[in-house]
């Protein structure tokens, strides 16, 4: 990944940004559930909870897309086990470091990732199968026609949203496959907007566009805190909280960083900041998780109230930075072992990417 970032280095240099912002809204998101104690239903959480994994999943597609044809069957076996050692190895190494300092109980954690599946660790589980669709996906259309991934991509997207739901879902915990359809129309997304890049930067320079994808996002926002909505049209209801807030989410998030991307262009400690951190997203993923303080009820009862919002966000992102700072330190220390930072974050020895 990063050495398609190095590639296309000017042309993508606010996109490091944005997923290290992108990272940020991660840790806040599980301290202020975890360690705050502030619900999901908040509106704090449910703003940040609209576009914070949409994002993620759209910005994971947007570069994963590649424009070459050289998709041999050798060529993707070698995608396929590139992605496993990168993804898989190092998630199921610290998944498994994190449940046994929790639990002590080898048999246990067996039990745990068959029913439930891999618990936090979710996302690069769901991020593999997402890039094995899209490889077969590619794969296919190379010996058909070049459209035929796009309509593959669209149709397991619609596939998921009908076999999640049907009573033949098996329910496989360790799948994932309830977060897999939740998201992969937003890694499909990001997919078809950098192979039709041209028409997308039209789409987003266009100031009636932005101001309608930007307008749609508040009124949705304020739609989904109406709970007579809720009541009253349920199935309006979960339309604008599945697709439409989640979606003018992302892009008006995108549409922020896309319109400064002069701004990180520039050699500004915190656009260098957020890019480095954007170059880090792994390892504070999988970091993260062991340092996420437990804050007794007593003490955060006092900020969970509605009325606390800016109390709330300011708390959470001090205790996120710190997070991320401490996960950055010790990223470093163990990328300085070439056998560590291999195992552990799936970097590649010789070419030092990951």
């Amino acid at each position: 990944m990063e050495t398609f970032v190095n590639q296309y280095q000017k042309r993508i240099r606010y996109i490091d940004a944005l997923r290290g912002f992108t990272m940020f809204l991660v840790v806040l998101g599980h301290v202020m559930i975890t360690s705050l104690n502030i619900s999901r239903d908040s509106i704090v959480c449910t703003f940040f909870l609209s576009f914070r994994m949409p994002i993620f999943f759209f910005i994971s597609g947007y570069i994963a897309y590649n424009a070459t044809n050289l998709w041999t069957p050798s060529f993707f076996i070698q995608k396929i086990k590139k992605k496993a050692f990168v993804q898989i190895i190092p998630a199921c190494l610290f998944f498994t470091l994190y449940f046994l300092s929790r639990h002590r109980n080898f048999g246990e954690l067996c039990q745990y990732v068959i029913n439930t599946g891999f618990g936090g660790y979710w996302f690069t589980f769901v991020l593999f199968e997402m890039f094995v669709i899209y490889y077969i996906s590619s794969f296919i259309g190379k010996y058909i026609h070049n459209k035929i991934t796009d309509i593959l991509l669209i149709l397991v997207c619609f596939f998921l949203l009908w076999f999640v739901h049907s009573e033949y879902n098996p329910q496989i915990g360790f799948l994932n496959l309830d977060n897999l359809f939740n998201y992969l129309k937003f890694f499909t997304f990001g997919i078809l907007c950098k192979k039709y890049h041209i028409v997308f930067l039209q789409l987003i320079n266009n100031d009636y566009f932005r101001t309608v994808v930007i307008m749609s996002f508040i009124l949705s926002f304020y739609l989904i805190l109406d709970k007579d909505i809720l009541n009253s049209h349920f199935n309006y209801y979960m339309l604008l909280k599945n697709y439409t807030i989640r979606f003018t989410g992302l892009l008006t998030i995108f549409i922020f960083f896309h319109n400064k991307k002069s701004f990180f262009e520039k050699e500004k400690f915190f656009s260098r900041l957020l890019q480095y951190i954007g170059k880090r997203t792994l390892d504070i993923y999988l970091l993260h998780y062991f340092f996420i303080p437990y804050i007794p009820v007593c003490i955060t009862s006092y900020i969970t109230q509605t009325n606390m919002s800016i109390i709330q966000i300011t708390l959470s992102s001090i205790l996120s930075i710190i997070i991320i700072f401490i996960c950055l330190l010790l990223s470093e220390i163990i990328r300085s072992s070439n056998i560590l930072s291999h195992y552990c974050f799936g970097v590649d020895s010789k070419n030092k990417t990951s």
